[in-house]
């Protein structure tokens, strides 16, 4: 069943104490549930239930309307037949208020490529993004620069590790200074990608694998648009803040 599998994988991940969240779910969905088969209105019904309980229970945390929203978007261009049945649990994934969360609860920022900086250390294995965000347990802030944070990538052959850089020497002629109340369990990091149509048409879409490749028409072009971080703050009364 569809609903046993994923709830399993999330449950396992939570239990070996790797960070779980909706996003990796949905890449699930598209890039092996829905290859593989098509769930029935039965699995897919039970696949809501359990996920909201195990949501519920475990915290993971939920993906943002934006990125499910550029999913949806990019999959209407799709020419496999069970496309629209992956976007009927997508849609209803979204409206799910214990499985996703509107822009005021995850705020998108874009990493400020004009400003990467390589490290020192073997820039082809390793390198850092920079990103400006100001969270809202900072109230005033009179240091110099813009408060914010780095990210690191490390790429090895098989995995590429992220990591929230807390040490203050990364931040030194960065323009940007780090606050200890940032933490990565409110991070989910991903891509975008600009996709060029065969009949010419563009469409956002967001990935870490390669799911678009599947079920994207066939010499579809794809443009890689930038990284992005959508920080969980939900736990706060705040507005929309424009990446």
């Amino acid at each position: 069943w569809l609903g046993e599998k994923m709830v399993k994988a999330v449950v396992s991940t939570q239990s070996t104490g790797k960070t779980e969240n909706m996003l990796e779910v949905v890449e699930m969905l598209l890039r092996r549930v829905f290859v593989e088969s098509t769930p029935s209105q039965e699995e897919m019904d039970k696949f809501m239930s359990d996920m909201e309980r195990v949501c519920e229970v475990k915290r993971v945390k939920r993906v943002p309307w934006q990125f499910i929203g550029l999913v949806i978007s990019a999959l209407k261009n799709s020419t496999k037949d069970n496309a629209e049945r992956l976007i009927t649990l997508l849609t209803r994934i979204k409206q799910s208020k214990v499985l996703s969360s509107p822009c005021r609860e995850n705020i998108i920022i874009r990493v400020d490529r004009e400003e990467e900086v390589e490290l020192e250390v073997d820039p082809e294995e390793e390198y850092k993004d920079i990103y400006h965000f100001k969270h809202p347990l900072v109230g005033k802030c009179a240091e110099p620069g813009q408060c914010g944070f780095i990210i690191r990538y490390h790429r090895d052959s098989v995995n590429i590790t992220l990591d929230l850089i807390s040490d203050n020497s990364y931040y030194e002629n960065t323009g940007v200074h780090y606050h200890n109340v940032l933490s990565h369990r409110d991070m989910c990091e991903y891509v975008v990608f600009t996709l060029t149509l065969p009949n010419g048409a563009k469409v956002k879409t967001v990935a870490w694998g390669r799911w678009r490749l599947w079920w994207l028409p066939e010499n579809t072009r794809q443009e890689f648009e930038g990284w992005y971080v959508a920080y969980n703050v939900a736990n706060y009364m705040v507005t929309k803040s424009e990446p």
